[in-house]
């Protein structure tokens, strides 16, 4: 998904708080769902902004060559706890693009035993995930690109909000009450109340992504 704002573009990875972004934008007159087409991103909107729909980043740079281009990411840990609530509410949903679907599907497994099972397959999903959409990637199984120089801004989703205003204040000169309206959007994540994680868990998911914490630990703005 992509917001394409006059001077600006969010660009969304899955699961990283799109919805939230999306809400905030609408309390702050920023966005009407009405508008664009969401199921093929391919009609043209041209005010007050263009939604488009699964778009990554090598799109959104040709309809946005000229803007400022931001994004943010989600802590491993929280991202696969959203993915695995998703999952259980939408099962006919491939996970992750893989194949097996004794993997890819969770049904009666808890977010633990998921979790230990795709790391069998292989590490690093997370970032792999991310970098499918902020770097141009064709699959999950490509080698590595560089992407973090084409973003102009990459937050974090532990401060989703303040980070959307801080880039909406800067780029698209937003009102002080615009700016509350934002910052008073509920988030729509409830999965870390839902499915807790246990440490032993947490800590096999720091240990398979340690190229996210790697690459983003001194790229991401907190």
């Amino acid at each position: 998904m992509a917001v394409i704002l006059p001077n600006s573009c969010f660009l969304h990875i899955p699961k990283t708080g799109g919805s939230t972004i999306r809400n905030a934008l609408l309390n702050a007159g920023l966005y009407d769902p009405r508008l664009g087409d969401k199921e093929t991103g391919v009609k043209g909107i041209t005010t007050p902004h263009e939604y488009r729909a699964h778009m990554r980043l090598k799109e959104v740079r040709e309809y946005s060559s000229s803007k400022y281009l931001f994004t943010f990411v989600r802590d491993p840990v929280d991202w696969y706890t959203s993915i695995y609530a998703f999952r259980r509410e939408n099962k006919k949903w491939p996970m992750l693009d893989i194949e097996d679907n004794d993997i890819a599907y969770i049904d009666g497994l808890s977010i633990d035993e998921w979790l230990k099972s795709l790391f069998t397959l292989g590490s690093n999903y997370a970032l792999r995930y991310f970098q499918l959409y902020i770097g141009g990637i064709i699959s999950l199984n490509d080698p590595y690109m560089s992407y973090i120089d084409s973003i102009n801004y990459i937050g974090f989703t532990h401060k989703l909000l303040p980070g959307l205003v801080d880039v909406l204040t800067l780029y698209e000169n937003i009102t002080r009450d615009q700016c509350q309206a934002i910052l008073d959007t509920p988030s729509s994540n409830k999965a870390p109340t839902l499915y807790i994680m246990h440490k032993d868990t947490r800590e096999l998911v720091h240990d398979q992504e340690w190229e996210f914490y790697s690459k983003f630990k001194d790229h991401v703005l907190v």
